[in-house]
């Protein structure tokens, strides 16, 4: 009996034991699959945000192309903008030229104008001075007629 009870004892023991390895072995297993579950998640995470900084890495690329090119279009304009300057300038020394030209040009028609009416002057006083003296001539030869009508 004493060897029945101590197989027994074994016997119970030993699926004791055993119910306890099952028992472990879920739990190692249930532990097992919710690491792995989170590892998963964590992996799919990491995927996500490198996509999400590939895409992000991307777009920066695109933002300083578009900058560049926004540069290049800019340092054109400036160098347009530097050349108009350069005609401008040009060109307003050509017109400053030319207003002085006109200036000059025009202060010699003033003293032209100046001297024609100073002559026009002098021939008015001449032309007059011819008249008085035409028209004394004029009297002078009429008042000689007369006087030689007059003793005829």
């Amino acid at each position: 009996q004493t060897k029945l009870a101590d197989e027994q004892k074994a016997r119970f023991m030993a699926e004791a034991h055993a119910d306890t390895i099952t028992a472990e072995k879920k739990d190692a297993e249930k532990n097992f699959k919710e690491e792995k579950d989170a590892l998963c998640r964590e992996i799919e995470e990491v995927k996500h945000e490198v996509k999400k900084k590939s895409m992000d890495y991307h777009e920066l690329l695109q933002r300083i192309k578009c900058i560049e090119e926004k540069r290049s279009k800019l340092k054109i304009e400036l160098e347009t903008a530097k050349q108009n300057m350069t005609l401008s300038e040009s060109n307003l020394k050509e017109e400053r030229k030319v207003r002085i030209q006109a200036e000059q040009d025009l202060e010699i028609a003033n003293q032209e104008k100046d001297a024609a009416e100073k002559v026009t002057q002098k021939g008015s006083e001449a032309l007059r001075k011819a008249e008085e003296s035409l028209g004394i001539e004029i009297r002078a030869r009429l008042i000689a007629e007369r006087k030689a009508r007059t003793q005829e």
